[in-house]
C-alpha cells in the first residue's frame, strides 16, 4: 500500500511538493512574531473594552442573546462571570502573546491564545466581526505551523550568535504553511468573486455606501464630490481580490509577484486606514513573509536557492494532516450560497463551530441588502379645513 501510494504521487509531482517538501523555518516564525505583536495589541484592546461589552453591566444584554441563540452557549465563558475574570483572562493572553513572540512553546501558548479569543467572540458575538474572526483564526493556523524552530530566545540564550547560522538553514515540515496560504488566497478570491452580486459593487458605488457608515473611521469626511474616484477605487479592489490569488502564487522574483505585494499593501492598508478594521488587515499583510519566503531567504542567505523536494514519502505529522482537512472542510463551508453544495457548507461550519472556528468570508457584499436608513414623519390634517402640520416624530415615539 505504500508502494502504491508513492507510486501515486511520483506521477503527480505537484502533489508530491505541496505534501512533502519543506520550507523555511525562519519566515514562518517571522509570521509567529508579528501574530503575536498584533494579538498583543488586540488583547489589550478587548482589555479596554470590557465595561463596554464583556462585562455583565456592559452594552450587550448577554442573556438575552443566549437565549435567542442556544449555539452561542456552546462556550467557556458562561452566565455569572465578573469583570475581574475578563481582566484576568485578558491579561493572562497579554502575558502569553509575549510567551509567543519570545518563541516559548509556541503551540501550547497559541491554543490557550485561540481559546480565550474564541470564547470572548461568542460571548460578545453581537458586536464580533472581521477582526475577531481573523484573529482567533491567526491563533488556531498558529498551533498547526512548526513554529518555535528558529527565532526564539531559548536558543538564543544557550548559543548565542552562532545559532543564527543555524536558524537561517533550518527547515520544517511545509504543509500547514502551505494550507494558511490557500486559506488566505481564498478569504481574497470569495471576498472578491461574490461582490459580484451585489448591485452596489456592480454600479461602482458600494466603497461610497461603506464609508458613510459607522464602522468608517471618517464617516462625515466622504461627500458625493469623491464618489468618482471611489468609484474606480470600487471596481479595483474587486480586481485586487480576485486577481490576488493567481499573483500571489507566480514564479519567485517575478515582476507579478511583486505586483502581488503592492497589490496587498494597497489593499489592506487602504481598508486599515479608513475603516475600523485593523486586525485583519494588518494579519493579512502579515501573511506577505509566508509568500515571500524563498525571496526572503535568497536576501539572507544571499545565495540562489535551489527548492528541495522531498526523495520519497516522508511521515506526514497529525497538525499537518489537521491543516489539510481543516482547509477542505474550511472552504465547504463557505459555499452556502451555490445549490449544490449548500448540503455541505452547513454541516461543515456546524463542525468549525464546535471546534471554536467561525468565518464568514462575504466581505461587504451585503451592503446594499442590509445597509439603509430610513425617515419617519408625521403629518396632522385637519379634517374640515384641509391644513396640514407636521408634527416633531421624537414627541411622539422617542
Amino acid at each position: 500500500m505504500t508502494n502504491l501510494f508513492a507510486n501515486i504521487l511520483y506521477s503527480y509531482p505537484r502533489l508530491h511538493r505541496f505534501l512533502y517538501e519543506d520550507t523555511w523555518a525562519i519566515p514562518i516564525d517571522i509570521f509567529r512574531i508579528l501574530s503575536g505583536l498584533l494579538g498583543l495589541v488586540y488583547f489589550i484592546s478587548l482589555y479596554l473594552e470590557v465595561k463596554d461589552f464583556s462585562s455583565p453591566q456592559g452594552l450587550i444584554n448577554h442573556q438575552f442573546m443566549l437565549e435567542q441563540f442556544w449555539w452561542l452557549k456552546i462556550n467557556l465563558i458562561q452566565p455569572g462571570v465578573t469583570d475581574n475574570f475578563f481582566y484576568a483572562i485578558l491579561i493572562i493572553a497579554m502575558l502569553g502573546t509575549l510567551l509567543l513572540i519570545l518563541g516559548v512553546r509556541t503551540r501550547l501558548v497559541a491554543a490557550l491564545l485561540f481559546i480565550i479569543a474564541a470564547c470572548i467572540q461568542r460571548w460578545n458575538f453581537y458586536v464580533m466581526y472581521v477582526d475577531d474572526a481573523i484573529m482567533h483564526l491567526v491563533f488556531f493556523w498558529l498551533i498547526l505551523l512548526p513554529t518555535g524552530k528558529s527565532l526564539n530566545l531559548i536558543d538564543y540564550l544557550r548559543h548565542g550568535s552562532e545559532v543564527i547560522d543555524k536558524w537561517k538553514n533550518q527547515r520544517v515540515p511545509g504543509l500547514a504553511m502551505r494550507c494558511l496560504l490557500i486559506n488566505i488566497c481564498w478569504i481574497y478570491f470569495f471576498a472578491g468573486i461574490t461582490k459580484l452580486t451585489s448591485p452596489l459593487w456592480l454600479n461602482g458605488t458600494a466603497l461610497y455606501a461603506i464609508l458613510l457608515l459607522p464602522i468608517s473611521i471618517a464617516p462625515d469626511f466622504w461627500t458625493p464630490d469623491h464618489v468618482p474616484i471611489l468609484k474606480f477605487c470600487s471596481y479595483f479592489s474587486i480586481f485586487i481580490e480576485v486577481s490576488l490569488p493567481f499573483l500571489l502564487v507566480s514564479r519567485r522574483g517575478s515582476y507579478t509577484k511583486w505586483l502581488s505585494m503592492v497589490f496587498v499593501l494597497m489593499l489592506n492598508l487602504g481598508i486599515a486606514l479608513t475603516l475600523k478594521i485593523p486586525y485583519a488587515n494588518i494579519a493579512l499583510v502579515a501573511s506577505l513573509v509566508l509568500f515571500f519566503r524563498n525571496e526572503l531567504m535568497q536576501y539572507l542567505l544571499n545565495k540562489k536557492i535551489i527548492d528541495e523536494v522531498a526523495a520519497g514519502p516522508k511521515k506526514l505529522w497529525t497538525s499537518q494532516i489537521i491543516a489539510a482537512v481543516f482547509l477542505v472542510i474550511l472552504i465547504f463551508s463557505t459555499l452556502r450560497d451555490i445549490p449544490i453544495l449548500e448540503k455541505l457548507s452547513y454541516p461543515t461550519t456546524r463542525f468549525l463551530w464546535l471546534g471554536g472556528i467561525a468565518q464568514n468570508y462575504y466581505l461587504f457584499n451585503w451592503i446594499d441588502r442590509l445597509n439603509y436608513h430610513y425617515d419617519q414623519s408625521i403629518t396632522f390634517t385637519d379634517a374640515l379645513s384641509g391644513e396640514t402640520e407636521n408634527i416633531d416624530v421624537n414627541s411622539i415615539l422617542p
